[in-house]
Parts: structure tokens; sequence; C-alpha cells
């Protein structure tokens, strides 16, 4: 989440997103996460603009005033 707020920072926000989702083996890709997959591939290298690739899933919450002072 904190990176998150980096990519913000810089302007490039929808090129950076995350999805936490368990229960599954490493290095597989649930299929509940591959449209999340799939808008990045589309979008970064297929050239589709119209996709929307802010993805934040996470079943965790954070504070993360006390690391990001700046925002």
């Amino acid at each position: 989440m904190a990176a998150q707020e980096v990519w913000k920072s810089f302007g490039i926000a929808d090129r950076f997103g995350f999805s936490i989702v368990g229960g599954h083996g490493h290095c597989q890709l649930p299929a509940i996460q591959k449209p999340e997959v799939s808008a990045f591939v589309e979008k970064f290298l297929l050239g589709n603009k119209s996709i929307d690739t802010k993805i934040a899933t996470t079943p965790y919450k954070s504070d993360l005033t006390p690391w990001i002072t700046w925002k």
C-alpha cells in the first residue's frame, strides 16, 4: 500500500496495482484474480488505454501515516 502511494505521487498510479488473495498454492493464479492481471496486460502490453487498472485488493487495513509523512 505504501508503494501505491509513491506511484500516485509520481502521477502514474494506473501502473501499479496489487491483489492479495489467499487459499491457493504459490505461483498459481486463481480465477478471481484473472480479470486483474488481464487488465494490466490489456492496457500496457496491448495498448487499450480505456482499461481501468486501479486495483487494490487486500483483506488487510494499514495505517500508512507513520511512513508517509509527505502525503
